[in-house]
């Protein structure tokens, strides 16, 4: 009695509106180029700061426990990883790798058989 319950309509102001809006874009920027990715629905978020000159390789996996220092390992044997991140939730993995060479087309060519690689991009 003598209550109204209403929802909370602060996310509703064109403020707030136009701050997603802005964060939105910030975030798929920053994605496309440097490859962090932060608040998605389906991948964990994992970040390796701004991209530098060397070849920055993105996969997107399925989780496995031992996929980290396996793709690491096949990775060396191409290229010296000069810094890398992987991160995972419950049912998929991301993985950031910075590499010495300049070739994406020998990175891909090395990974394509690989059978729990979602997507592999670089940049």
């Amino acid at each position: 009695p003598n209550t109204i319950c209403m929802p909370h309509l602060g996310a509703s102001t064109v403020e707030a509106e136009d701050n997603c809006a802005v964060m939105a874009v910030n975030q798929i920027m920053d994605y496309l180029e440097n490859g962090n990715i932060s608040n998605s629905v389906n991948f964990p978020n994992i970040s390796l700061g701004k991209k530098n000159n060397s070849l920055r390789v993105i996969l997107l996996l399925k989780n496995r426990v031992d996929l980290e220092d396996q793709l690491l390992t096949k990775l060396s044997e191409i290229a010296e990883i000069y810094d890398h991140r992987f991160s995972t939730n419950d049912s998929y993995a991301a993985m950031i790798v910075d590499l010495s060479i300049t070739s994406g087309i020998l990175v891909e060519d090395h990974l394509k058989t690989y059978p729990n690689i979602i997507r592999a991009r670089v940049i």
